[in-house]
């Protein structure tokens, strides 16, 4: 018997390699195309077959986050979310670019908020073309950064984007080239879309702070078609004045490119209520981004600080919002500016009701608005603009205003 079992065992393990060798074998020599279903965190189908990359040495692919923020100028919640992204991008920590689409100064940002993402009120955030919406504005830094690397990390198709750009002063020409990548197996089609954006914007938001990368026009808006391993390129060429604002300063430009994917997923950009705000979603898988002119200079930004808008003012110190979110002076008033540039400031200006009253060529900016006679007559409800314009090293110019209702007679 013993030797019996002997023979049968090693039958067995014979078997076994045999059965091991055949597995391997056909491992190696398997279908180049494996049936997979990615599930995104809302449970959506990303991809039914992703075709199988045998490459392990293959360059490390990296997702760039794209993130669209909608606005209108009189949005003072809005404010908070632009804060917030400006501050994660100033950082350099997050992979992403974005772009405001302001509804109430740009047409062509409004057809983007209202014809292709149906967006119910403001502020409405979407991250790479709707993969995450935000809706309204009670969300936290944290929040951001946590949907940013949610994004950055999900399975996106292997697509790469670079953009050039170049601005002839002779000529005044704009020419944008596009160069795509396509390092997958299969056939990618999509939507390039470039948006030329304003990095200081000439609109401001609620808060008087100057929306940025806020989007003018596209330089580029089509489907594209992108070979299976392969590459397309496109180029674009006009008169800088030929985009929708004729005004623009090549020095404070940046070009932003995406890539949306073809296919899209029912997403709602209102969630409280049943479909109001349904859309159709097409992700951003590429991102990439470049200056008009490198190293160009940027104009100031300034602001009013004090006085303090919406509230009253006794001798220069504020004290409860008004009722009517009127900005109320009693009294000896500073007015501070704040300006900021990325040169240097030469001046700045201050104005009362349109008249130049004070020039200050030094921080702090300051001039003050001082009582008349103690027993001189009383005004009420004088309503006042006070205005300052700051002026760079190389004269490129930001201005600011507030209005203010004087109970008292203002001496300036």
């Amino acid at each position: 018997m013993g030797g019996k079992n002997k023979i049968i065992a090693g039958c067995i393990i014979l078997i076994l390699i045999i059965s091991v060798f055949y597995f391997v074998l056909n491992l190696e020599n398997g279908d180049e195309c494996i049936k997979t279903i990615v599930i995104d965190e809302d449970k959506s189908i990303i991809d039914d077959d992703i075709p199988k990359d045998n490459n392990d040495d293959e360059e490390e692919y990296t997702h760039t986050v794209f993130i669209e923020e909608t606005s209108d100028t009189g949005c003072i919640p809005c404010t908070k979310i632009a804060q917030i992204l400006d501050d994660l991008y100033k950082t350099g920590d997050y992979d992403f670019y974005y772009v405001s689409l302001v509804e109430d100064k740009s047409d062509i940002a409004q057809k983007r908020i209202k014809e292709e993402y149906n967006v119910f009120g403001f502020p409405t955030t979407f991250i790479d073309g709707g993969y995450k919406v935000f809706f309204a504005g009670g969300f936290s830094k944290s929040d951001f950064i946590n949907e940013i690397e949610k994004a950055k990390k999900r399975n996106a198709p292997k697509i790469k984007i670079n953009i050039t750009a170049e601005y002839d002063e002779k000529s005044t020409d704009l020419i944008t080239t596009v160069f795509l990548e396509n390092n997958e197996s299969y056939d990618y089609t999509g939507r390039l879309r470039i948006y030329l954006t304003e990095i200081i914007s000439r609109w401001d938001q609620a808060n008087s702070e100057p929306y940025h990368f806020a989007l003018v026009d596209f330089i580029i808006n089509k489907d594209i078609e992108i070979p299976a391993n392969g590459n397309a390129s496109f180029e674009d060429k006009r008169k800088i004045s030929e985009f929708a604002l004729s005004d623009l300063e090549p020095e404070e430009l940046m070009a932003i490119g995406v890539v949306f994917n073809s296919k899209s997923f029912k997403k709602d950009s209102f969630p409280i209520s049943d479909s109001k705000g349904e859309f159709d979603a097409y992700y951003a898988d590429a991102t990439s981004a470049t200056l008009i002119v490198p190293g160009g200079n940027l104009p100031p930004q300034a602001k009013i600080i004090h006085p303090v808008t919406g509230k009253i003012h006794i001798y220069g110190k504020p004290y409860k919002e008004t009722p009517l979110k009127n900005t109320i002076l009693t009294g000896n008033t500073p007015v501070i500016a704040e300006v900021k540039d990325d040169s240097t400031i030469s001046k700045v200006e201050f104005y009362i009701d349109g008249k130049l009253v004070f020039t200050d060529e030094e921080e702090p900016y300051e001039y003050e608005l001082e009582k008349a006679k103690i027993f001189g007559r009383i005004y009420f409800s004088i309503n006042h603009e006070i205005k300052i314009i700051a002026y760079d090293s190389e004269g490129k110019t930001d201005d600011a205003a507030v209005q203010v209702i004087t109970l008292f007679r203002m001496q300036i």
